[in-house]
């Protein structure tokens, strides 16, 4: 028969919903007792064996933030029984998983990567909306470890076909690391980098296939004999306005990250295209010589010119009459800017991320004892 302290305990735990902040559990000849202390100050002790033993089955957790917490199972036999089914040591159960994703034995009821994301920023993460995650454990694995592999063969495919791709993928992702890697608690790092910056990988990869679809619909409906000069210009500027576009998101989330690498625990969370290129300047290199925002306003704040007689394109600004050049190009320095952006930069930010975020989801689904600790506490806690 459980103690009255253990009934008090459970009171406690609940029905007053006391959350716990500090365990101490002292041993010795003089006898046993466990001190729990909960975040309003109450302190509880109790020389019971049963609220010894109990306190001895508190385990680690992780907040909404992604720092350690203690948390209290409701069903200790439904606990243990979860970690008996989420052990995986020899990866036999992800491995079977594989294989019936691959033969499609097997589908999803839910979207993996939505209720993933959902969970993980969630400040409610033991509700049992997010049971699949607990019960299709092994076959979120190894949908993740999927993804990854396919990210990794993307970037592969890329490098076979413009060698200067892996070199600017290594130097973004050298400074990603940097910023949003550094912790070993991937939980925390996946948290930080959502607090910092509303970036949608889903929309950046949306904005990259309508850009395709927008260049390819161009290029169809050219005469065989080629178009005249001043118009090939203006067709590759709206190319370039629209990946130099597609480069503002990606490189403002690098420059937070940067920042907050470099100490800044509050940087803005946005500032102009010109802004973050000058600040991150120093870590992208030469990366960012094709990446002139100038270029990317001039239709809408500035404006351009095309001199056909000296083959170069002018942008200029300024306000009540007055245009100052701001910028010259040759049109065959335009061009080279405009093969960098669409080879180089452009997919190097969209690989770069798209391999981390997959990278940061297998790690933390996989490998991390936090998020093994966060699907024992869906609909037990």
């Amino acid at each position: 028969m459980a103690s009255n302290d253990y009934g008090r305990l459970m009171q406690l735990l609940f029905r007053d919903h006391k959350r716990i902040e500090k365990i101490d559990i002292t041993l010795g000849q003089r006898g046993d007792r466990s001190t729990l202390t909960f975040a309003d100050g109450t302190i509880f002790e109790s020389a019971e064996d049963d609220v010894i033993m109990y306190s001895f089955r508190l385990k680690n957790n992780v907040d909404s933030e992604g720092n350690p917490t203690l948390t209290a199972y409701k069903d200790l036999t439904k606990y243990y029984a979860d970690i008996e089914f989420l052990a995986d040591q020899d990866r036999a159960k992800v491995g079977s998983a594989l294989a019936a994703l691959q033969s499609g034995q097997y589908s999803f009821a839910f979207d993996p990567d939505e209720l993933l994301t959902r969970f993980l920023v969630s400040k409610r993460r033991s509700a049992t909306e997010f049971m699949p995650l607990k019960t299709e454990h092994h076959f979120v694995v190894a949908y993740n470890l999927l993804q990854s592999r396919d990210a990794l063969a993307r970037l592969e495919q890329v490098e076979r076909v413009n060698p200067g791709f892996m070199q600017a993928h290594l130097t973004i992702d050298r400074l990603f690391m940097r910023a949003f890697r550094a912790d070993e608690n991937f939980i925390r790092n996946y948290l930080k980098q959502q607090s910092v910056a509303a970036f949608d990988l889903e929309d950046f990869i949306t904005q990259a296939q309508s850009i395709v679809e927008h260049v390819d619909a161009l290029q169809s409906v050219f005469p065989p004999q080629g178009i005249p000069v001043e118009r090939g210009i203006k067709f590759l500027l709206d190319t370039y306005r629209r990946y130099a576009e597609a480069c503002v998101k990606p490189l403002n989330l690098l420059r937070i990250g940067k920042e907050l690498a470099d100490g800044n625990l509050s940087p803005k969370l946005k500032k102009s295209a010109m802004e973050n290129k000058k600040l991150l300047q120093a870590d992208l290199v030469d990366l960012l010589n094709c990446y002139d925002p100038r270029i990317r306003n001039s239709e809408s704040h500035l404006s351009t010119k095309v001199d056909k007689a000296h083959e170069k394109v002018i942008i200029t600004g300024g306000k009540s009459g007055k245009h100052p050049v701001l910028a010259e190009y040759s049109f065959q320095e335009l061009a080279g800017m405009m093969n960098g952006l669409q080879r180089t930069l452009y997919p190097a930010l969209l690989l770069t991320i798209h391999t981390e975020w997959r990278t940061m989801l297998l790690v933390i689904v996989a490998d991390t004892i936090e998020y093994k600790h966060l699907l024992l506490a869906i609909d037990n806690t």
